[in-house]
């Protein structure tokens, strides 16, 4: 059996009509096995979006519309969806458009809730990170119509350990579940120490692992502000040792030889940096999306009271903000007008990924919102 390349199976009328996708909320009808299809937005329902046939059958999909085809089996009968979500511990899911039989029909949504995938065409198979306390990679692959989810274990990241500082500017988190130091951490990490760890630190710094002191540092917090656990891990420049620290609402953990005394001070991965919200406080200018410069026009405003709101590339959005840990933030219950305007996909773009937002710092010349997938927002005082 063949089956399409991944440069063909993303060449799909799907998103070949931006103009008519923004003006009419639908794509042109598709061929797929013995069906034509088309995909259908829900305007008065944001996060909901159809799939219908030109015969009469529909298809009922929680997720942003347009979903974002990934693979296509060789007749075109069978198309993996990426789906974006208005969920922020669960931006994206997966599932299959079934259109082989008499009925079509979607498959049960998948997925490890991660941002990042490696797309297998000729597996018809994606592999993804597991998140939270799931530490291995994992495989979703399409078999007779169903998905079968295999463990994939720890996955290399290429690095050296006879060289820790070259790990610089990687993700604390990649570092530590790594294949090639998981070993050297579940060695003083017992029980389920190693999986508490990498949950703590899965919302980890942008900065990502910094030399200081003869050690090699990353730190960050648990995806969830709510849980207030936070954790750091240091590898040794001299000798690659390592050690780590939890912290817990129920107190402190050291692990490895010396760790109380090189990660001692909590506001290392805790206080230093965050502002308060008499520094949010205000209307601010969002100056890059995902380290991108955008156009002078959107905004946010941080209220007294637990609002916000501001302007996204079309309408007035209103919502909710906490700020339940020193870093942390918490924005929900996201709303906005309905005017229509050719940038709607983008504004539910921008609305969804402010809304996923879980963490605040100063970032001079303002300040700097990210969330456990690595995506930011950059802001500045607005003149």
């Amino acid at each position: 059996m063949k089956f399409l390349s991944i440069a063909s199976a993303l060449l799909l009328p799907l998103l070949a009509l931006p103009a008519q996708l923004h003006a009419q909320g639908q794509t042109q009808p598709v061929v797929m096995g013995a069906h034509e299809v088309i995909f259908r937005g829900a305007p008065d329902m944001p996060g909901m979006f159809y799939i219908e046939t030109t015969s009469g059958q529909s298809v009922e999909v929680e997720g942003i519309f347009p979903p974002e085809p990934i693979l296509r089996n060789a007749d075109g009968s069978e198309l993996l969806l990426k789906i974006e979500t208005t969920a922020a511990r669960c931006p994206v899911q997966f599932a299959w458009l079934q259109t082989g039989g008499p009925q079509i029909r979607m498959t049960e949504s998948f997925g490890t809730c991660s941002m990042e995938f490696e797309p297998d065409p000729a597996g018809l198979a994606i592999e993804q990170p597991g998140m939270g306390r799931d530490t291995d990679w994992f495989r979703y692959a399409l078999s007779d119509g169903r998905v079968e989810m295999t463990s994939l274990g720890p996955r290399p990241l290429g690095i050296n350990l006879s060289d820790p500082a070259s790990l610089a500017g990687q993700s604390p988190r990649a570092v530590l579940t790594a294949a090639e130091t998981r070993s050297r951490f579940l060695a003083i990490l017992p029980g389920e120490s190693f999986a508490d760890l990498a949950a703590a630190i899965e919302a980890d710094d942008p900065k990502g692992m910094v030399v200081a002191d003869g050690w090699i540092i990353g730190t960050g917090q648990h995806a969830n502000p709510a849980l207030e656990d936070r954790a750091a891990f240091a590898i040794s420049l001299s000798d690659g040792r390592v050690i780590a620290a939890h912290w817990a609402a129920d107190g402190v953990q050291w692990f490895g030889r010396g760790a109380d005394l090189v990660l001692a001070d909590p506001s290392g991965p805790t206080d230093a940096g965050f502002p308060a919200f008499e520094d949010l406080s205000g209307l601010w200018q969002v100056a890059a999306i995902k380290n991108q410069s955008v156009d002078p026009g959107l905004t946010v405003d941080f209220q007294n009271g637990g609002g916000i709101g501001g302007r996204a590339q079309c309408n007035f959005y209103k919502g909710e903000v906490q700020f339940p840990a020193p870093g942390g933030l918490r924005i929900s219950s996201l709303g906005a007008t309905r005017r229509a305007c050719p940038g709607l996909r983008g504004e539910q773009q921008f609305l969804m990924l402010l809304q996923s937002m879980t963490q605040v710092k100063f970032n001079e010349p303002g300040i700097w919102l990210g969330n456990a997938a690595g995506d930011s927002i950059e802001l500045e005082r607005a003149q």
